[in-house]
């Protein structure tokens, strides 16, 4: 979130929104002249946003059901794009920072914590669904999530190694010191121009 930056004003889009937490900090860090939206394609986390939601009074927060490779916003219509391990969950992540990609206006920031891993992640692996939800089945190649950056139109600036994270089960902190796989943070602007892809 330090990464974002937000500023007062500001129009953010939050993905992989689930309950809404991230969305509520953004929006006191936007303002009352901001707005934040959440976008989850869970209705159970959404109707639980839209309690707190209603509940805390947030006029300048949204909610809507949607898939992160699939965003019903309009184009460069957000200043920031926020992320909470939320890409490496997407079976197309290419699609999925195209659409943030999209979504952003020329010089918007994309702000994300992610999942990446060192190497090539075997079939035993990426196949086995409790690793999936672990954050680790579907972690890119850190070269590869960066190469997937540049081609959505990305201008990468900042990465952060997050030492903190720690993998809950036994096999996802085994899974993950093999084969190199991580917690990171990142910020990257949408280029002036496009390097790949539709806008």
């Amino acid at each position: 979130m330090d990464l974002a930056d937000i500023r007062s004003g500001e129009t953010v889009l939050d993905l992989g929104c689930g309950s809404g937490t991230d969305t509520f900090f953004a929006a006191l860090m936007a303002g009352d002249t901001g707005h934040v939206s959440g976008v989850d394609m869970t209705e159970e986390l959404l109707a639980k946003a839209e309690q707190a939601r209603m509940e805390v009074g947030f006029r300048t927060v949204s909610f809507h059901k949607a898939y992160i490779e699939d965003l019903p916003f309009d184009d460069g219509s957000m200043d920031v794009v926020l992320g909470n391990g939320v890409v490496n969950l997407s079976a197309d992540k290419g699609q999925a920072l195209r659409e943030a990609a999209r979504v952003l206006r020329r010089g918007g920031r994309l702000a994300i914590s992610d999942i990446v891993a060192g190497q090539e992640l075997p079939e035993h692996i990426t196949a086995d669904a409790m690793l999936w939800a672990a954050g680790i089945g579907g972690a890119m190649r850190r070269d590869d999530y960066r190469q997937a950056l540049l081609d959505a139109g990305f201008r990468l600036i900042t990465v952060r190694e997050n030492p903190q994270y720690r993998f809950l089960s036994d096999a996802a902190r085994s899974a993950g010191a093999v084969h190199g796989v991580r917690s990171v943070s990142l910020l990257a602007i949408r280029q002036a121009e496009k390097a790949a892809g539709r806008y």
